[in-house]
């Protein structure tokens, strides 16, 4: 319907051209009166078009596969339209409750997109547009769900879309937003910094300061696995003055009271954590308190406090594994190990080091990674580990995980 109206649309000011060539003043005024006229109709169709999405939603999200390619086929371009709209919103939403769902909505949305692709509902750039975003979307689910590979090829499917379509600054800005987050899981920190860096550009000629303001959150983050203190301390006061988001808050000054902790800046990471608790109590996340709580472990090193540092990181430790989060427990397990060091407690290093090497070689960390722990557990078979050293290991292990170019040449007590 749309296609046919602008076809008319054209057909009618080309009928009305001046001596100049152009269309009359008196024409453009029939059109956008006949246009106004019009529009309680359009919005009319447009809501009856998203309740109809809605009530076959499950149909086409829930349904057998026959099912599904029978609804695809039967529906209007119209609905169609609605469809992927509402697979794309229903996929991001569930990309933390359910990452798997998120996926097979993903999946769902590209293929209604596609189906609109034979139709004259929409023009070839705006039906790009709509390709492009339903597969930016299932990028994002592919990667949430470890498929790098994946995710990769997607993104780069949905950028050709976009160098077909309207050329959407939105959608470009999501691009960058994705690919940043991508390369972080790739450990590729650099490139995702430099993909954040070209969000926010994107996203500052949008004036889109809400969104600003995540991105440059993010880009302090990164800063913090870097080392980069300064810059990081800098992107995060901006960021989260735009942001608003009290969540995103957290999540960040945790970021930066972990990088001054493993800096030995203690008191400064204190300081930080007590922003962040005050935070925490007021807007409440229990998601976030193993990490607020780990993060106060490594004060505690960093502050000398090792048998504070100890319970601690055991408490959180044992959290992480009855909640199976195997990613965290390694990571917690080569810091507790620092904290037994400064106290010559070497026989529970040993088992701590092989624990965390069979998660980190599960996970696919590189054998540098490996190779560090296989030397703290040699040094603590020989009792000769030196806290100074296992902070080394600590500290590598912590920046390993964002940086795969990271190589470990510290040699044996």
């Amino acid at each position: 319907m749309k296609s046919r109206f602008l076809a008319r649309l054209a057909r009618r000011l080309g009928s009305r051209r001046n001596k100049e060539g152009g269309p009359s003043k008196a024409a453009y005024d029939r059109v956008f009166a006949s246009f106004l006229k019009r529009l309680p109709s359009l919005a009319a169709e447009v809501e009856r078009n998203k309740q109809l999405a809605e009530k076959r939603y499950s149909e086409l999200a829930e349904g057998p596969e026959a099912r599904r390619a029978l609804v695809i086929a039967s529906s209007r371009p119209a609905t169609l339209v609605a469809f992927t709209y509402r697979l794309i919103q229903h996929s991001f939403a569930e990309r933390f409750r359910d990452v798997g769902r998120s996926l097979h909505l993903a999946r769902l949305a590209c293929r209604t997109a596609e189906a609109i692709g034979g139709s004259e509902y929409l023009s070839q750039h705006s039906t790009a547009d709509l390709n492009a975003e339903a597969l930016l979307h299932l990028a994002n689910a592919l990667r949430l769900n470890s498929d790098t590979l994946g995710c990769e090829q997607t993104l780069d499917r949905a950028e050709k879309m976009l160098q077909i379509g309207t050329g959407d600054r939105f959608l470009r800005a999501d691009l960058h937003s994705f690919r940043a987050s991508l390369r972080v899981r790739q450990r590729r920190i650099a490139e995702a910094g430099a993909e954040l860096d070209r969000e926010i550009a994107v996203r500052r000629l949008l004036d889109d300061e809400r969104r600003v303001g995540v991105a440059l959150t993010d880009r302090g983050i990164i800063a913090c696995h870097a080392g980069d203190l300064d810059a990081a301390c800098e992107f995060l006061r901006q960021g989260t003055l735009l942001a608003q988001d009290d969540n995103l808050a957290q999540v960040a000054l945790i970021n930066l009271a972990e990088a001054l902790a493993r800096r030995g800046k203690g008191l400064d990471a204190w300081t930080v954590l007590c922003r962040t608790e005050t935070i925490h109590a007021l807007a409440g996340n229990n998601d976030l308190t193993p990490q607020i709580r780990w993060t106060k472990g490594l004060a505690y090193l960093a502050l000398d406090e090792f048998g504070a540092a100890e319970s601690e990181l055991r408490e959180v430790r044992g959290i992480l594994v009855e909640a199976g989060r195997s990613h965290f427990t390694g990571s917690v397990s080569v810091d507790l190990a620092c904290a037994l060091a400064a106290q010559g407690k070497y026989r529970e290093i040993q088992q701590l080091a092989s624990e965390a090497h069979q998660l980190f070689a599960a996970e696919g960390l590189d054998r540098h990674v490996l190779e560090s722990l296989t030397l703290l557990r040699k040094a603590a078979d020989a009792e000769c580990l030196t806290a100074d050293f296992a902070a080394k290991v600590a500290t590598f292990v912590a920046r390993s995980r964002y940086d795969r170019n990271l190589r470990f040449e510290h040699p044996l007590p």
